[in-house]
């Protein structure tokens, strides 16, 4: 679930939006070494909740355009307990932990706009920009789960990277029948780990 509202006065943006969501995972580790080969299964329960704000200002050329924005991002994420099956003796019991993680991402968008012959206007785009993180270290305590309640758990620490590059390309197709075409594409790289996605939308407009 999620809102936005936006500001629009001139060449000027503001735009602010809070989505959330909750949902279940099944689980699966597959564990191999040294002629032992099983599987430890279970379920999660995950929510998060995200906020945004953005500014940007539009330079218009006529037909191309340049438009300096900034995003400030948080979002708050919850991973539920884990009770795992199976594994013999390598099953885990995983507790349960939250983590809020604050990001700022300044970016330049360039795009413009052509009219085809066929009357459709063709509005291609990219953005390129840089994402900082304010903290990317995520830990979880754990413990298998024949050990017995008295004994310590210990601890597994992720650490993703702190800087990403962010690339966005975009490319909107508007038709006189009210045809409208949109293809995304997203990406972040960074030192150690990488992202992608991409959506396509079709709408017709009566």
């Amino acid at each position: 679930m999620g809102a936005s509202l936006s500001y629009n006065p001139g060449s000027w943006l503001f735009a602010g939006a809070v989505s959330g969501g909750m949902g279940r995972l099944d689980t699966r580790r597959d564990l191999s070494a040294d002629g032992f080969d099983e599987a430890a299964t279970g379920e999660q329960d995950l929510s998060y909740a995200h906020g945004k704000l953005r500014a940007g200002y539009l330079i218009d050329y006529g037909p191309w355009y340049l438009k300096p924005l900034v995003d400030l991002d948080a979002t708050w994420m919850s991973f539920g307990d884990v009770d795992e099956d199976g594994g013999d003796g390598a099953a885990l019991r995983i507790a349960s932990a939250d983590q809020t993680v604050l990001s700022a991402t300044p970016r330049l968008e360039i795009g413009g706009q052509g009219e085809m012959a066929n009357g459709a206007y063709v509005r291609p785009y990219v953005q390129l920009g840089i994402a900082v993180y304010a903290d990317t270290g995520f830990s979880v305590d754990a413990q298998f789960e024949d050990t017995s309640l008295g004994v310590p758990s210990f601890t597994t620490v992720t650490d993703l990277d702190t800087v990403l590059a962010d690339v966005a390309l975009g490319l909107d197709v508007l038709t006189e029948e009210g045809l409208n075409l949109r293809v995304l594409y997203d990406g972040q790289f960074g030192e150690t780990t990488q992202s992608h996605a991409g959506s396509l939308r079709l709408e017709w407009r009566l």
